[in-house]
C-alpha cells in the first residue's frame, strides 16, 4: 500500500471511518463512485471494503467502479506482496476478472481460506494456477475438496487434483505402485511427512524442477 505523508487519507483510515459511521451515505456513495483523492491501490482497498458492505447500492456501485478500472491496474494491486491479505480476500469476492483472481492465487501473502473459498467457483485458468500449487495445498489439503466440488471444473483439473490427493493424502507407507515417469526423479514420499524429511526428494526435485513433486 502507498505511504501517506501527513494528513494525507490512506485506505486503512477511511476504512476505518466508514465502518464507524464517521462519514454520511452521501459521502460514501461517492466513494463507491470513486470520486476520492486516494493513489490507486488504496482507492482498489476501499472498493474492495464497499462491495461487501449491507447497503446493496453501495455495493453494486462499488463493484461496478473496479470493473471500470483497468485489468493492469487491479492485478498489479493483486499480485503485489505487500498487499494486506484482508485486501486480497476483499477483492477475491469482488471481482470476476479472470486475470486478477489469478493474481490473488498466485500471490504468497493471499491467505489459504481465500484459496480455499476462489477453489469453489474458480474458472477453468485459475483451477489450474491453484491446483499446481502443491505447497499451499499441503498446508490446507481442503483446498481439493473445494476444487473437485467446482461445477466448473475441467477434466484435466479433476485429473491432477485426484492426482496430488492420492500421492499425498491416501498412498499408504506400503504401497509399491510405481509412479516414475522416464526422465523424472524418483518420487521417493509416499506421505506428506517422509516426502518433507527425504533429502534424496528434495535433490531430484531441484535438479528437475519441471518434474512434478
Amino acid at each position: 500500500m502507498t505511504a501517506a505523508g501527513p494528513g494525507e487519507l490512506t485506505a486503512a483510515e477511511v476504512i476505518r471511518k466508514i465502518d464507524a459511521g464517521d462519514y454520511p451515505r452521501e459521502f460514501v456513495l461517492s466513494v463507491a463512485q470513486g470520486f476520492l483523492p486516494l493513489p490507486q491501490d488504496d482507492l482498489v482497498a476501499v472498493l474492495a471494503f464497499l462491495a461487501e458492505t449491507g447497503d446493496l447500492d453501495i455495493g453494486d456501485i462499488a463493484r461496478s467502479s473496479l470493473a471500470e478500472m483497468p485489468t493492469r491496474l487491479l492485478s498489479s494491486f493483486a499480485s503485489n506482496e505487500k498487499t494486506d491479505a484482508q485486501h486480497l480476500d476483499r477483492l477475491s469476492r469482488a471481482t470476476a476478472d479472470p486475470a486478477v483472481l489469478e493474481a490473488i492465487v498466485r500471490n504468497r501473502s493471499t491467505a489459504d481460506v481465500t484459496v480455499l473459498e476462489l477453489a469453489a467457483r474458480a474458472d477453468p485458468a485459475t483451477q489450474e494456477i491453484i491446483v499446481i500449487n502443491q505447497a499451499r495445498i499441503l498446508r490446507a489439503p481442503e483446498i481439493l475438496d473445494r476444487l473437485l466440488a467446482n461445477p466448473r471444473l475441467t477434466p484435466e483439473t479433476r485429473r491432477r487434483a485426484l492426482e496430488t490427493r492420492e500421492e499425498f493424502f491416501e498412498r499408504g507407507p506400503g504401497s509399491r505402485r510405481s509412479t516414475r515417469r522416464s526422465g523424472q526423479p524418483r518420487r521417493c514420499a509416499s506421505t506428506i511427512r517422509s516426502w518433507r524429511r527425504s533429502p534424496i526428494c528434495w535433490r531430484g526435485w531441484a535438479t528437475n524442477r519441471a518434474a512434478p513433486i
